[in-house]
């Protein structure tokens, strides 16, 4: 931000606290101990962006979201920062980014981390600790599909009363409404306009920015899209497949890839056939951390491949060893990946469940 602009951020973030408008009309920020803490180092300003959680109301309870602002490394920095928020639905932003080294555009302008309605250090956080345990029960015993699909149904039930007894309004947790609270992060802070970075999930959120407020955006960087039509559980068994026969033709026309793993196609094929018919029996580190009994199936060495090596970019290039070791029966590669894909994930279910259920499951085909 240029010098100007930055004192008039500084008079906003602390004008909550001025004598004579202790309460700033909604949408204002608010200086704030950081969320979480910052990796060593690194210096930011913290602050939560206070909106309204009915949206279409305009009125009622409202709500605190992180912000982590780091400032560009530049004398003068452009006056559009880059607002990043990660994917999910339902993750963390500020847990999972505590430091801004690692973003080149602080070179020449600011950065602000976000965190969606609803995520973890969001106020309230809509944490379903009942979908979490069916998760981790669902590795722990080693549940079949339909098995584990019942427990988590029992559990969304469970935290859907939960939270809705306590005051919560569900239904106000979706894209539109995260959208808005990226627009009103701009005009709380007395920004013009905006960068938009995405990952996954936030995709969609830059998407209906750009749709919904198309005259704040100067820029949008999407990395690995969800498209604002996408029916995403009718597409990502394929689009789990399309990304692994990538890799495998890749290896194929590759002379030195397909030399070392001859017809990976096949071999991963056989592989999820052979496990899926005569599971193997290991011993994994259950999530209370006791030893557990693992059934390993096709299903699981999918899934694993899928969790662990399609979502990182470093582990891509070991896909065709990882296959080509297990289908030669030497299975200790894979187990390292099943073993940290098990147990349930960082969302915050109440989060990720609101936005699939507003968003996407009314326009689903049953399956």
């Amino acid at each position: 931000m240029p010098i100007l602009l930055r004192l008039l951020f500084k008079l906003a973030l602390f004008s909550s606290l001025l004598i004579g408008n202790p309460t700033p009309p909604v949408p204002y920020v608010m200086a704030a101990p950081c969320a979480v803490p910052l990796s060593n180092g690194q210096h930011a300003d913290c602050m939560y962006l206070i909106v309204y959680e009915d949206r279409e109301a305009h009125n009622g309870r409202t709500i605190k979201l992180p912000v982590v602002l780091f400032h560009s490394r530049a004398l003068k920095p452009e006056p559009d920062p880059v607002v990043f928020t990660v994917g999910g639905p339902g993750n963390s932003t500020v847990r999972d980014v505590r430091s801004g080294s690692d973003f080149k555009s602080l070179d020449n302008r600011d950065l602000i981390i976000f965190e969606q309605r609803g995520s973890e250090y969001a106020q309230p956080h809509l944490a379903c600790p009942e979908f979490n345990a069916a998760d981790a029960s669902s590795s722990d015993h080693n549940l079949t599909f339909e098995q584990a699909g019942k427990a988590q149904a029992a559990a969304a039930h469970l935290c859907y009363r939960r939270l809705s007894g306590a005051g919560v309004h569900l239904s106000a947790y979706n894209t539109s409404a995260i959208a808005d609270d990226v627009a009103d992060l701009r005009t709380a802070l007395g920004l013009d306009k905006l960068d938009l970075l995405g990952l996954s999930y936030s995709t969609a959120i830059d998407l209906e920015v750009v749709r919904r407020h198309p005259e704040i955006v100067r820029s949008v960087v999407l990395d690995s899209v969800l498209p604002l039509d996408a029916h995403y559980d009718e597409v990502a068994d394929a689009n789990v497949l399309r990304s692994l026969h990538a890799i495998f033709d890749g290896c194929a026309v590759d002379p030195s890839c397909s030399r070392t793993y001859p017809n990976l196609t096949m071999a991963f094929r056989r592989l999820v056939e052979r496990l899926n018919s005569r599971p193997v029996e290991v011993t994994l580190r259950g999530t209370a951390g006791t030893s557990i009994k693992y059934a390993m199936s096709g299903r699981n060495a999918v899934e694993a491949i899928y969790g662990v090596g399609l979502q990182s970019p470093e582990l891509l290039p070991d896909v065709p060893w990882i296959v080509w070791q297990a289908y030669f029966y030497d299975y200790s590669p894979l187990l390292r990946w099943v073993q940290e894909n098990i147990g349930a994930p960082q969302y915050s279910y109440g989060a990720r469940l609101s936005v699939i259920c507003h968003d996407w499951y009314p326009f689903e085909r049953r399956l």
